[in-house]
């Protein structure tokens, strides 16, 4: 770090924030942000002997040697079950600190050692939860899930979208401003419910703080699937989250005269309602939604992005389940492959979802 950005750490200091919070600023752990203070407080007072600069001292030299060694360590450790650690800069340096090793740098400076001992940060691959066993199960229930008229079934579910994943950096031509980042202590988080099939959607924002228990299930289902289906031909399928097996929810399901497919464990993949919600979380962003937004920004993000969703593409997304059937099958009841919506710089103003995104509180 230069004079100058050490000089704005310590004015912060002096303002009376936090070690956290000008940890989090600064992108640097505590220990470092000590280091940095106890400089600048001896540079202000005139006690602070400069190092030499232009060229790496011996005892530098020592220092990055056994920095990097023990770096190296945690970095390549494995648990007993044979999984690294470690998976970022940040983990190895809570790690270290958590082993009394004395860190007075910043992650960049981590990073810059990983990338000396021949390290690359690459994306992890995806894999699935699957094990043999429920992959069996999933098998042994495709006769039963066939059985269904795909037109029929109403997929349903739950999912959390949040606006913390925010970068903290963006690309920008030389001279272009920068876009400030707001730090933040939270992030406002939505918890929403949705339904789809051929020629039926529904979108609903769930009140704040609200749990989901079989009774604040059963009201939802009540409020915003039973006015939009015909119970006597759709088929509600759902997962087995305790608030949709509860024995509550069964009898009042039945009741009504509600149907309701099983569905085997461990299978998100199968039921196409997510990609909605993986589509939603690539794409809200992209309309205005920034981290340390407020709940009601996040909502209408939310139903901005909904809007650009087609009829034709919910329908079309209703009817890939026989697809993923008959894809589960050839990969042995492994996962499978979600599709995908067109990008929203592709869309245009028509054919968009006239169905109905609703919000459940005032």
């Amino acid at each position: 770090m230069t004079v100058f950005g050490e000089g704005m750490l310590f004015g912060h200091h002096l303002c009376g924030r936090s070690p956290s919070d000008i940890a989090d600023l600064f992108c640097l752990t505590r220990p470092a942000v000590a280091t940095i203070v106890e400089r600048a407080a001896a540079r202000a007072a005139g006690t602070l002997t400069e190092p030499a600069r232009g060229g790496a001292t011996p005892e530098r030299e020592e220092k990055k040697r056994d920095r990097q060694e023990a770096v190296a360590e945690v970095l390549f450790r494995k648990d007993d079950d044979g999984h690294f650690v470690a998976s970022n800069v940040s983990d190895v340096a809570r790690i270290l600190l958590e082993e009394g090793v004395d860190l007075d740098v910043t992650v960049r400076t981590l990073q810059r050692d990983a990338s000396e001992l021949g390290c690359d940060y690459v994306s992890r691959p995806r894999t699935s939860d699957l094990t043999a066993a429920r992959m069996q199960v999933r098998l042994d229930m495709l006769p039963e899930l066939r059985a269904h008229d795909p037109s029929c079934l109403i997929f349903s579910d739950e999912c959390w979208l949040s606006c913390s994943d925010m970068g903290r950096k963006q690309w920008r031509r030389p001279n272009e401003a920068v876009e400030p980042r707001r730090i933040a202590r939270w992030s406002a988080t939505v918890h929403l419910w949705g339904a789809i099939g051929i020629g039926v959607s529904r979108l609903v924002i769930l009140p704040p703080g609200e749990m989901i228990d079989s009774a604040s299930y059963i009201d939802t289902l009540r409020q915003f699937l039973l006015p939009v289906i015909d119970r006597s031909r759709h088929i509600l399928v759902q997962d087995n989250a305790p608030a949709h097996k509860a024995q509550t929810t069964r009898d009042w399901l039945q009741k009504r005269g509600v149907r309701t497919a099983a569905w085997p464990p461990y299978s998100p993949d199968l039921n196409p309602v997510e990609t909605i919600w993986s589509w939603l979380k690539r794409h809200v962003h992209d309309i205005g939604c920034r981290q340390g937004c407020t709940r009601e920004e996040l909502e209408d993000c939310i139903m901005d992005a909904w809007d650009l969703i087609t009829r034709d593409e919910i329908d079309a997304l209703a009817g890939t389940f026989s697809a993923k059937l008959r894809r589960c099958e050839l990969n042995g009841g492994d996962d499978c492959e979600l599709p995908t919506l067109p990008e929203p710089s592709s869309r245009d103003d028509d054919g968009r979802s006239d169905y109905t995104a609703a919000v459940a509180y005032t």
